[in-house]
């Protein structure tokens, strides 16, 4: 599943969305966007239980689980 998000609210829905369609991982772009938002998406990543692998060093750091 593709989910977009281009603000904070969208973040927010989507990953309500994974949990909700019982996503089993994720993988992030490497859009400045989400870049910026970084801590909050590894966060909600570990809130969800939802092993993500991000394509920046920067999430990783954040407390992305890994690098790809």
């Amino acid at each position: 599943m593709v989910v977009e998000a281009g603000t904070d609210r969208d973040i927010e829905t989507a990953f309500a969305t994974f949990a909700q369609r019982a996503a089993i991982a994720l993988f992030i772009g490497s859009y400045a966007f989400f870049n910026s938002r970084r801590e909050r998406v590894a966060a909600l990543a570990v809130r969800h239980a939802l092993p993500a692998a991000y394509s920046l060093r920067e999430f990783a750091t954040a407390g992305g689980l890994m690098l790809l």
